[in-house]
């Protein structure tokens, strides 16, 4: 498995605070975080586009995980994607003098309950950008 830099780690464990994901599924979602980063190095997908998500979620079915299984790793790579946009974005504002451009994600619209899933709790957009605004800004500092 890859190693994945301890900032990005510690910045999604802060992701999933600010969603208010469950203590006792944050395991999981830290593996499907780490499966995801694999899938899409080994497969040489752009791991800060959504369009990697699908055929990620395609080899997850492939290889007999649940629809539950599916769909919670769908939220945690959606919630490492909002992640790395907010990033992205952070970066853009503070360091667009250093030639710094923020990522693409071509997100839709799209919600869980619109794609046929079960309804899950839906996070206020605003509230998770600010706080994930705010860890960067705390790892710039400490860097």
């Amino acid at each position: 498995m890859l190693r994945v830099a301890e900032e990005i780690v510690r910045c999604f464990d802060a992701a999933m605070t600010a969603a208010e994901v469950d203590r006792r599924e944050r395991g999981y979602y830290v593996k499907w975080f780490r499966y995801y980063l694999d899938f899409c190095a080994k497969y040489r997908l752009p791991s800060e586009q959504d369009g990697s998500l699908g055929p990620f979620i395609e080899k997850l079915a492939s290889e007999n995980q649940s629809a539950a299984q599916r769909q919670q790793a769908t939220q945690a790579v959606r919630l490492y994607l909002d992640m790395r946009q907010s990033q992205c974005r952070t970066a853009d504002k503070a360091g667009s003098a250093a030639g710094q451009r923020p990522a693409a994600h071509g997100r839709g619209p799209e919600t869980p309950a619109q794609q046929g899933a079960p309804a899950v709790r839906h996070f206020r957009l605003g509230r998770l950008r600010h706080a994930f605004a705010a860890a960067f800004a705390v790892l710039r500092t400490l860097s």
